[in-house]
């Protein structure tokens, strides 16, 4: 569905706008939101002109370009989108736009107008409000369209769109436009002539939506990215629908656009068909906006994140100021040659703020709660370098060129009081520094220091340092809120005593963004017929991603309806709004893990000799349908009918991908032969055996910890044998979380890489332990521990070296788990090993590393060596994220 690779490398850009192309300078504008200010300060500063209402180039060779929120919260909306529209008409090659999460949010008005019609209670509660039904302007009520509320409210569509506005958290919005359109027009108007052209304007043909069809997800000039809300880990390569994560960064923005693109299509054909309005396709509204919860915090509304948008993600804030991405962000941009990114959405201050780290730059741009009096211009130069010109509210002048690779202090975020180093000036003949910090609201603080102040400030790298601010309290409120509407959120431990003897189903189905492998109007029926060949209550228990959303809504609705319990698997970046049908719901992952829930549902099912069932879904449901295979969890997979839209989604993709043998019994064309399958003899008694008990699951358990920096070929050889030597059922590989004695990458790209190298490895599991309460902080005891809580009835092997044997044994007795056995690999390579620890025996293989360390493996790529070892996937992997370059060698280690 979306663009492929080119052949031999990066593909293009998706627009052919570049400083080789037609423009030598171009001006970055963003969140104008009804107000001016920013194209003023263009034009006042020579670098733009505005006759008659008609915005023009001064410059033959400038371009702009526009991060997103044109409208809400001032009276320009109407003439601000007509202008650009008319500029890039003029120029089209020289004029682009992201979208911003207030734009694309106001089309979905166009689907909730006929709900509001037909009236709701809380909109029929907001009119008894309102002034009676004869205030000036109102339009007549007209039969059928839902009469006069109970009060003196009016139901007529300017109220309408001014109560949507208002829920959306824009209570002026409406009568801005009001304004406005008198003004246009030389005349007073109605409310309701203005709610007529609110709406003509939202829909095809006209110009609110005519510039949503035009604008993009993001923008690529060269070395830099505008956006609206910031690339973050949890965003980066992620497509709404598709069934993997794209790996290049510049054929990610291009998915996005294209994805963007076939949305407003969507949309528009949607609209213009009869009767369209009960089947809105709003995943692109989901994607590019926040959510905002009525109900939440009892009815003041509650504003929740959208972790894996690139127009409305979570703010990267620490201590009440900003920060750049996290480095496996950086890094994926800079493999890509994006060292740059500019971002609106969040207000920085009065002056736009560089943000450096990792030779990468984060202009933040968004100046829109600016005081009276400051104005500032941002322009790309053929460099590829960021201009910034501006004036703060105290009159400060301040003029300088930023990069990726400029030298400090420009960017840098001081340790003492945190203040963004903004820019330079000079007073009195000497230079002074530009200090400034945005929080707690909209309080900005700035102020001049001299190079001393400065030093004493101790300016460093903006990289976060401790838990990024805006995650935390999300968090925070969605478990209170989850609480006040009298969900049990229980720990994973909890769960496993809730399931009991029952037999835990894991439904994972297209949901929020993901493929359906059937038309929408088969839903319903699909569902029923998966909960019809459930057991019984007393015998199965439904574990699902817990949103109430694509399939797994339906499937709450009818399982609650027939008595079973069910239990929803979130993360910690999940929506409260979204989590209505289950009562009780488990954490499993931080913000970014947004497969770690489905992957610790799949393994308690394993655990307790359970099945799983996949219908359609995306990359987290890819993800599931890989974990599920590796360790040996029954799976059924439904494939893509005829009349489904789309091309079915991670299910159907799974399934084309099965042996001919292994398809005809695994793979369903309708839930309704869901039954059929289970009784097939390939699959286990677990998988629902009518007569049988549930399988004890593992007896053998082995837990294989390491740094793993880099993995390599001897930690794979080394588990094989352990296998195969010591009878072992299942062993864990495990990445420490947090190195406490030495340097090493981050998780996410140990992890990663460990996947890699033990991808197809029969009965092992890459383990990431900080996704399950139960490893606590990751100290080998505590894996042990959380490993003999998954598998009670199994005996527990640690799987170590010979330095590690040394140093565990060595450790006082209370931080070592009794009853653990040691299967060693002796390097003979000091001092004898002991043959028993806590009582226990030990194990040992000869040395089977085959010589190789994950050091000398460091050292040979930092120096450019030949590398031995190392499985053609890593070295890939290793060269397209720039791991260990030059003068970065970590400590010696014992892996």
């Amino acid at each position: 569905m979306y663009p492929l690779p080119m052949p031999g490398g990066a593909p293009s850009d998706p627009l052919p706008l570049g400083p080789a192309a037609c423009c030598r300078t171009v001006h970055v504008v963003t969140d104008l939101e009804g107000r001016r200010d920013a194209i003023d300060d263009l034009v006042d500063a020579g670098r733009m002109r505005l006759v008659d209402g008609a915005l023009d180039f001064v410059d033959p060779y400038d371009g702009l370009y526009f991060a997103g929120d044109v409208t809400d919260r001032g009276p320009y909306t109407i003439r601000l989108v007509d202008m650009l529209l008319a500029l890039r008409r003029r120029h089209p090659g020289r004029v682009a736009w992201a979208h911003g999460n207030l734009d694309l949010k106001n089309l979905v008005l166009l689907r909730d107008l006929p709900l509001l019609e037909r009236g709701t209670p809380d909109y029929e509660a907001w009119l008894c409000g309102q002034p009676d039904s004869g205030v000036a302007g109102a339009v007549p009520v007209v039969e059928g369209s839902g009469g006069p509320a109970r009060g003196g409210g009016c139901n007529t569509l300017d109220r309408r769109i001014d109560y949507w506005l208002t829920r959306q958290g824009a209570a002026r919005a409406f009568e801005f436009h009001w304004q406005e359109l008198g003004e246009i027009h030389g005349r007073p108007v109605t409310r309701g002539e203005a709610a007529e052209d609110y709406v003509a304007r939202l829909q095809p043909g006209g110009s609110m939506f005519e510039f949503l069809r035009l604008g993009q997800v993001a923008i690529l000039h060269g070395n830099v990215l505008i956006d609206h809300g910031g690339v973050s880990q949890s965003n980066i390569g992620f497509v709404p629908g598709a069934t993997s994560r794209i790996a290049h960064a510049r054929q990610w923005i291009t998915a996005l656009n294209a994805y963007g693109r076939e949305q407003m299509g969507l949309i528009e054909r949607a609209i213009r068909s009869p009767g369209g309005d009960g089947s809105f396709p709003d995943a692109f509204i989901r994607y590019a906006d926040a959510i905002w919860d009525a109900n939440a915090r009892e009815g003041s509304g509650a504003l929740f994140m959208n972790d894996v948008s690139l127009i409305y993600p979570f703010r990267q804030r620490e201590r009440g100021n900003f920060r750049v991405p996290d480095e496996a962000a950086i890094a994926y941009l800079r493999d890509a040659g994006i060292d740059t990114e500019i971002v609106g959405h969040s207000p920085f201050g009065d002056l736009p703020g560089p943000l450096k780290a990792d030779g990468f730059l984060r202009l933040m741009a968004d100046t829109s709660h600016r005081r009276a009096g400051a104005r500032s211009t941002i322009s790309i130069d053929v460099r590829g370098g960021i201009r910034v010109r501006g004036m703060t509210s105290r009159g400060i002048s301040i003029a300088y060129r930023v990069a990726a690779n400029s030298p400090p202090p420009i960017g840098m975020v001081t340790r003492v009081e945190r203040y963004t180093v903004v820019g330079r000036t000079r007073v009195d003949g000497g230079t002074r520094f530009l200090v400034s910090k945005y929080f707690d609201g909209h309080n900005i603080r700035d102020q001049l220091v001299d190079r001393a102040t400065l030093a004493s400030m101790q300016p460093e790298a903006a990289v976060a340092r401790s838990e990024l601010e805006d995650p935390r309290r999300h968090f925070d409120l969605l478990v209170t809120e989850l609480q006040r509407r009298g969900k049990r959120v229980l720990t994973l431990g909890a769960v496993e005593a809730l399931i009991g003897d029952r037999r835990p189903v894991v439904v994972s189905g297209f949901s929020k963004f993901g493929h359906s492998p059937f038309a929408e109007g088969r839903v319903e029926d699909e569902a029923l017929a998966l909960v019809a060949q459930l057991a019984s209550p007393l015998r199965d228990i439904l574990i699902t991603g817990g949103t109430d959303l694509g399939f797994e809504r339906a499937v709450h609705r009818l399982a609650r309806a027939s008595g079973y319990e069910i239990i929803g698997f979130i993360q910690q970046g999940a929506i409260a709004g979204e989590i209505d049908l289950v009562d009780t719901v488990a954490f499993a992952g931080a913000h970014q893990d947004w497969s770690a829930p489905l992957l610790a549902a799949l393994t308690l099912a394993e655990e307790h000799g359970g099945y799983a069932v996949f219908v359609g879904g995306g990359s987290i449901v890819s993800e599931g349908i890989a974990h599920a295979a590796q360790i040996g969890l029954p799976h059924f997979l439904v494939r893509r009918s005829a009349d489904a839209v789309g091309d079915g989604g991670a299910s159907a993709h799974a399934a084309s991908m099965l042996p001919a043998a292994e398809r005809r019994w695994r793979v369903l064309d309708t839930l309704h032969d869901l039954a059929a399958a289970r009784r097939h003899p390939a699959v286990s008694v677990a998988a629902g055996g009518t007569e049988a008990i549930p399988a004890a699951g593992p007896q053998r358990v082995g837990v294989f910890a390491g740094s793993f920096d880099p993995p390599h070929a001897g930690h794979r050889d080394l588990v094989r044998r352990m296998r195969e030597q010591f009878a072992l059922d299942l062993v864990y590989v495990v990445p420490d979380i947090v190195p406490s004695y030495k340097r090493m990458l981050p998780l996410a790209h140990r992890m990663a890489m460990t996947r890699l190298l033990f991808d197809g490895e029969a009965c092992v599991q890459v383990l990431q332990a900080d996704a399950d309460d139960r490893f606590g902080g990751g100290e080998l005891s505590e894996l042990l521990a959380g490993v003999r809580q998954r598998h009670p009835r199994a005996k527990v092997f640690a799987l170590l070296g010979s330095d590690a044997l040394r140093w565990y044994a060595g450790l006082p007795p209370e931080q070592r788990l009794p009853g653990v056995q040691i299967l060693a690999n002796d390097r003979h390579d000091g001092a004898s090993l002991p043959s028993l620890v806590d009582g226990q025996p030990v194990h040992t293989i000869d040395d089977l590393d085959r010589g190789l360390s994950s050091t000398a493996i460091r050292q040979a790529l930092q120096a450019n060596r030949p590398v031995v070892g190392l499985p053609p996937g890593l070295v890939d992997y290793i060269r397209m994220h720039g791991l260990y370059p030059a003068g970065t060698c970590t400590q010696v280690d014992p892996s």
